[in-house]
């Protein structure tokens, strides 16, 4: 192959013939091998000052006798002459000839180098200044200074890209092979990428002000249309997705140790918040699209009030309903009302689970809610809602009255002249129990009146928060949906995904390995379960075949006096691994389940596989059975007042660990219930735990326990080594 074709780069590579004073035309007319020897030697004498300047380097970090440093440099340096090897040979045979060229092209581009550091580092560190004050200025909400300084922070960046791409044209692209040179663009392009980034939230954020919510739904403090908003909103999030995106990539080809050392510090610091920055804003994109499916457009909103006084499976009983109609943001109808409005609709006979029909012989809206799968059960609510005369909801959202109480925290008492009555946090719950069964000033068959005027007071209230509010009214939400006192539904499978993803669904998550959810649901319409203190002790035996053995032990206490209808009558279901084997049970009550059904009922297909699935415990009465992907075991307990009772569970887990394996156990806590205490023990015999994600208590050679408040679903996890 021709000299020509393999140095072809060199031969065309105009910034050469600038420096050399070489015309293209005369170029041409030479042979191609005196072109390549002379861009070859030239290339060799840049080496070799870049070499001897590295040698600078490496002679100041020994003056300044830091060993260990000093080591490290050393060890850095030598990584970096390795890129010169290509050339490194022939200086051998050349440097008599090149020395003083190399020693004076060398030194002058070192210099330039290191003149065009200076700048970049001024730059760099003007630009970091407005971003530290931007960051302020967001934390203030503060939106258009925010912006402000994230454009100016921009600018430094781009003057310090503008000077370092002025030195890289002086010496005609040589500076594009020095890893200085490459390290500090991408640098550049990093930190001008985060200040885009930056500017595209500020306005993200400013536009998310203008967002106001009042008793119709939500305004727009500008001219702007909410559908507009909206669209703008995406148009920022889709920008600063693309910009995080670009940082992420760039952030790993960034080598640290490449830049000066007393800079190193300071550019960990300030750029390792974009990792962080990267999670949060999935979650801040995440959310945006929750709100922009729920609210644009046009969907229809089934909130359900379920009372976790009265357990049940996905909160509690079902004792009142919300049907809202909203449209680009505003509410274009809202009727609230008793569930048994809607019950009396009920032309179907529909047979209830089995449990059910101990109390009740026909299936209704109030009693869908049995599955402990709470997408399920949403469905059984929607297929009934729809029976009883209602429009097929868009989204289902069950909360408990946890939330308005808390929301009366935050807004203060609400007086309800009508019914002689103020409304607080505290007298919420029992003011409400009375107003819905007796209470003397209700309108006559409008048991739930007091809740559907309560609504607009609230949302009036709601809409006149103050700045500070808004964010305390956010945390409320927040802890009532971790603590699972709301639960949302979508027929929508990316707004249901959305759900999912944040743990806000309510379903019954899949597990390999060890799981464990105590559901209770209160069948006897006795108003106690807040008034039960349960506990949780879980006892695992790892033995030495890898079988584990789990003790639960449930401890309730009914804190009520012992009279007449202080009594908790519940169904209880623990969910654990499926295919365990019950080994021993006791602390149920035996009773009979099997009431007859009414002829010609019609049953649902997910009852009617619940059912077929169980089998009955001839000495307890215990039912053992499937449900979502679990195995359970369904009995009864009644607690009388003043009464406390355990239920103990030893059953077989389907899996044995290996010599090195993990063992986790998700736990999952019924929705609607109270924070209760749970303990978890663990023996385990010729093993040694090597790992946890959580910090053992009493740890031994052979165990260890956790203690820990059950308020929202939890995974603990360890690895073990067979000894």
């Amino acid at each position: 192959m021709s000299p020509k074709k393999n140095f072809k780069f060199y031969y065309h590579n105009s910034a050469f013939l600038k420096l050399s004073g070489i015309s293209k035309s005369k170029a041409r007319g030479w042979k191609a091998t005196w072109v390549w020897l002379a861009r070859f030697l030239y290339e060799v004498s840049y080496w070799v000052g870049y070499v001897l300047y590295e040698f600078s380097i490496l002679a100041r970090e020994f003056s300044k006798q830091d060993w260990q440093k000093t080591a490290k440099s050393v060890n850095l340096r030598l990584k970096k002459f390795a890129l010169a090897k290509p050339v490194m040979n022939f200086v051998v045979f050349t440097v008599i000839i090149l020395l003083p060229f190399g020693l004076l092209e060398g030194f002058r581009l070192a210099a330039r180098a290191l003149d065009a550091k200076d700048q970049l580092i001024r730059y760099t560190a003007a630009g970091l200044e407005q971003f530290q004050k931007a960051k302020t200025e967001l934390s203030q909400q503060d939106f258009k200074s925010a912006g402000s300084s994230f454009t100016l922070a921009k600018r430094s960046f781009e003057t310090g890209k503008g000077e370092l791409s002025q030195v890289d044209g002086m010496l005609g692209g040589l500076a594009n092979l020095a890893p200085m040179k490459r390290q500090a663009d991408l640098l550049i392009q990093t930190a001008q990428q985060a200040a885009q980034v930056g500017t595209e939230f500020s306005v993200f954020a400013d536009q998310m002000s203008q967002l106001e919510m009042t008793p119709a739904g939500f305004a727009v403090s500008t001219n702007a249309q909410f559908g507009e908003l909206l669209d703008r909103m995406e148009a920022s999030v889709a920008s600063i997705d693309r910009g995080i995106a670009i940082i992420a990539v760039n952030l790993k080809q960034i080598d640290v140790q490449s830049l000066p050392q007393e800079y190193r510090q300071q550019f960990v610091e300030k750029f390792q918040s974009f990792s962080e920055l990267s999670g949060n804003f999935q979650n801040l994109k995440s959310l945006f699209e929750m709100f922009r499916l729920t609210f644009g457009g046009h969907n229809r909103i089934l909130v359900l009030l379920e009372n976790n006084n009265e357990l049940r499976s996905t909160g509690g009983f079902i004792g009142s309903f919300a049907a809202i109609d909203m449209k680009d943001g505003n509410i274009k109808s809202l009727n609230v009302d008793s569930v048994y409005s809607l019950d009396g609709q009920l032309k179907e006979n529909i047979a209830p689970p089995q449990p059910i029909l101990n109390v009740s012989n026909k299936w209704f809206l109030r009693d869908a809610n049995w599955f402990a799968d709470f997408p399920l059960s949403a469905q059984k609510i929607s297929a009934f809602y729809e029976k009883e005369g209602g429009e097929t909801p868009d989204i289902i959202m069950a909360m408990t009255p946890n939330l308005i109480a808390d929301l009366l925290a935050l807004t203060g008492p609400v007086e309800m002249p009508k019914y002689q009555v103020t409304l607080t946090s505290e007298n919420f719950v029992e003011l409400t129990q009375v107003a819905s069964s007796d209470y003397a000033t209700m309108p006559e068959n409008k048991p739930k009146q007091i809740l559907a005027d309560l609504v607009p007071v609230l949302f009036d209230r709601l809409s006149k928060l103050t700045e500070e509010q808004k964010t305390q009214f956010l945390a409320i939400l927040q802890k009532n949906l971790y603590e699972k006192q709301i639960l949302l539904y979508s027929r929508n499978g990316q707004l249901q995904n959305t759900f999912k993803n944040f743990g806000w669904a309510g379903e019954i998550k899949p597990s390999d390995r060890d799981y464990l959810s105590v559901v209770a649901s209160n069948l006897e319409a006795t108003k106690s379960d807040l008034y039960i203190e349960q506990s949780l002790k879980l006892e695992t035996a790892i033995a030495r075949d890898g079988s584990i053995t789990d003790r639960l032990t449930i401890t309730r206490h009914n804190k009520l006096p012992a009279l007449d209808k202080t009594f908790n009558n519940s169904y209880i279901r623990v969910l654990v691994p499926e295919g365990s084997k019950l080994l021993e049970n006791q602390g149920f009550d035996f009773k009979v389940q099997d009431a007859p059904r009414p002829f010609g009922q019609k049953t649902d297909d997910d009852v009617l596989a619940w059912e077929k699935s169980a089998v009955r415990d001839v000495v307890s009465g215990t039912t053992i059975g499937r449900e979502s992907g679990k195995t359970f075991f369904g009995n009864w307990q009644r607690l009388e007042g003043g009464e406390t009772r355990e239920i103990t569970l030893v059953y077989q887990l389907p899996y044995k660990l290996k010599d090195i394996d993990r063992y986790s156990l998700l736990l999952q806590k019924q929705p609607g219930a109270l924070n209760q205490p749970f303990v978890h023990q663990v023996r385990f015999e010729d093993r040694k735990m090597e790992w946890s994600n959580f910090q053992p208590q009493d740890l031994t050679a052979n165990s260890f326990s956790q203690t820990l408040d059950l308020n929202r679903d939890q995974m603990l996890g360890a690895v073990f080594v067979r000894r």
